[in-house]
């Protein structure tokens, strides 16, 4: 028979002839010792006691230990598999010929005298660099704010207008110190518009501003929209925490948009930071961004 390589399973093997060998010697011994029968099965559960202390030892302690590094192989390897495939599929759009067809669109648009037509290209050409080409994971508070009104004016013309975003004049300091997680606005942005404002009847508004705060800079997002009934508040604070599992496939209404953003800073950051959520149903909802401190958190004026 073929021996098994791991030399875990021959010190089982031998710990096992062992204890055979010993219950084989154990009958004589006894009788020629004249043990009593109680001894011998004391004798007996011994050896046997000594055997599983072995074999646990030996065997099922690195055993485990060996299942618990392969799993954490295997889920690193998953891991590396779906950051391949993200990889494969950004590198499938050519943002060359993304970018110079937007571009022809918006010259032909500028040719016709169609401004809007040309203007909702110009923020779409450069929403799709700062998100695609730009490879950055940490940018500053002042290229996020670009982003998020190159993407709020996408949005305008999806909603005719009917929103309107203000944002404070932050001091040149904090514009240029403040770092965060690429894509930290908009996704908050999104949310907002998605579940907040898309059912109001009329205008409204969001709001960013920055506040001054014991070691920290906190932005705050606002909006004047639907606001949420307390129980899917309590949910998302909870999944915020890290109490409830967030799914990493995103569909509409799933609300993993939020937990994904908290989750990102505090992976940079550490757990001290992230996002906290405030709402009340039919007057809106404010979105704090906990961030490591930067400069003053303070408005110019």
């Amino acid at each position: 028979m073929k021996r098994h390589p791991d030399p875990r399973f021959r010190l089982f093997w031998k710990a096992l002839a062992g204890l055979l060998a010993g219950l084989l010697l154990l009958a004589p011994l006894s009788a020629a010792l004249r043990f009593p029968p109680w001894g011998t099965a004391l004798a007996a559960a011994g050896l046997s006691a000594a055997f599983a202390g072995a074999v646990y030892r030996w065997v099922l302690v690195p055993l485990e230990s060996s299942r618990n590094e392969e799993m954490e192989k295997e889920y690193a390897g998953d891991i590396l598999k779906k950051q391949a495939e993200l990889d494969a599929l950004q590198s499938q759009i050519n943002p060359h010929f993304l970018y110079n067809t937007l571009d022809s669109i918006r010259g032909q648009a500028l040719a016709e005298g169609v401004e809007d037509i040309a203007g909702m290209t110009e923020a779409l050409s450069t929403f799709f660099r700062y998100s695609i080409s730009n490879r950055s994971h940490v940018v500053t508070l002042e290229e996020e704010l670009e982003n998020v009104r190159n993407y709020f004016m996408i949005q305008q013309f999806r909603f005719n207008n009917r929103f309107h975003l203000q944002t404070q004049p932050f001091s040149r300091e904090l514009l240029e110190s403040c770092r965060l997680p690429k894509l930290t606005l908009q996704p908050i942005l999104e949310n907002a518009i998605l579940h907040g404002m898309e059912g109001k009847m009329g205008a409204g508004t969001i709001s960013i501003r920055a506040e001054a705060a014991k070691s920290r800079t906190v932005l705050v997002i606002s909006d004047d929209g639907a606001g949420m009934s307390e129980g899917t508040l309590l949910r998302l604070q909870s999944r915020l925490r890290g109490e409830e599992p967030v799914e990493l496939r995103r569909a509409k209404g799933s609300g993993i948009a939020l937990p994904n953003v908290s989750r990102r800073i505090k992976l940079l950051f550490g757990e001290a930071y992230g996002l906290r959520v405030m709402s009340t149903l039919g007057l809106g909802t404010d979105v704090e961004i906990s961030l490591p401190p930067c400069a003053e958190a303070a408005h110019d004026g």
